[in-house]
């Protein structure tokens, strides 16, 4: 695992988003794995987190449990970005106080401003 940036994520579409953007700030393209939380779980058990992660939180009964259990397990020198599909204020909020930095709704686009996709890594 990159000890700087990794994104898990279970679409070829926010894959290529995220990839494009990790590749200009100059992570190896291996930073962008194919899988969701669960994969990254499975990869803290071995490795330390990453000082910035992105996990794509589609396909989860519960996000907001699945953000807190990954806050927990990183801890709180490192910066948790979750995806998703839902466009939901309440949820944005419940997963901001699980312990995550940001909520990015898909499709993610590196010309939208709200995406922090950006040239700036500074999250």
């Amino acid at each position: 695992m990159h000890g700087e940036f990794m994104a898990f994520v279970m679409d070829d579409e926010s894959a290529a988003t995220i990839r494009t953007w990790a590749e200009r700030q100059g992570y190896p393209a291996a930073t962008v794995q194919h899988g969701g939380p669960n994969f990254f779980a499975q990869m803290l058990e071995t490795s330390a987190p990453p000082k910035i992660a992105i996990v794509d939180l589609d396909g989860q009964s519960d996000p907001v449990a699945v953000s807190a259990r990954l806050a927990s397990i990183c801890g709180a020198d490192n910066k948790i970005i979750v995806i998703g599909s839902a466009n939901d204020v309440s949820l944005y909020r419940r997963l901001l106080g699980s312990g995550i930095v940001d909520y990015l709704v898909k499709p993610l686009t590196p010309d939208r401003k709200s995406t922090r996709l950006n040239s700036s890594h500074e999250w």
